[in-house]
């Protein structure tokens, strides 16, 4: 669970979903990315640029979008359930993407850590030699 203050000032307690949601959005994400090129690309040193050409790739997938609700579902915005009607009110609209990247980063980001774990120890391997 995190807490965060929205744009507007709500309070904004971000959930991790259900092991399934949180699956279906990481695999959705994914999908994007390779399905756009941005992942064989992808450079942790990248610019700004380059950054916000891969959040917008992901931002205007439908996939992406559909996956995130469930995941969304699970937050609350002042003490309040999150509903696709959370955000008609158009002072909200500026309080989504804080939002939807916060449960991005709360339901991916463990998927990610455990992919860079294993990511490493295989190049440790390679190194010395030891991968058979």
């Amino acid at each position: 669970m995190t807490e965060i203050t929205a744009i507007s000032g709500a309070k904004v307690v971000i959930n991790p979903a259900d092991f399934q949601d949180a699956m279906n959005l990481k695999n959705a994400v994914i999908r994007e990315l390779v399905r756009s090129s941005a992942i064989a690309n992808i450079d942790f040193s990248a610019d700004i640029k380059t950054l916000a050409a891969m959040a917008l790739t992901v931002d205007s997938s439908v996939e992406v979008y559909e996956a995130l609700w469930p995941c969304l579902s699970r937050c609350l915005y002042k003490d309040e359930k999150i509903t696709k009607k959370t955000f008609e009110a158009l002072e909200a609209r500026r309080d989504f993407y804080p939002i939807a990247l916060g449960c991005m980063k709360e339901n991916v980001s463990p998927f990610f850590d455990g992919l860079l774990f294993v990511f490493k120890e295989l190049q440790a391997a390679i190194k010395s030699g030891s991968l058979k």
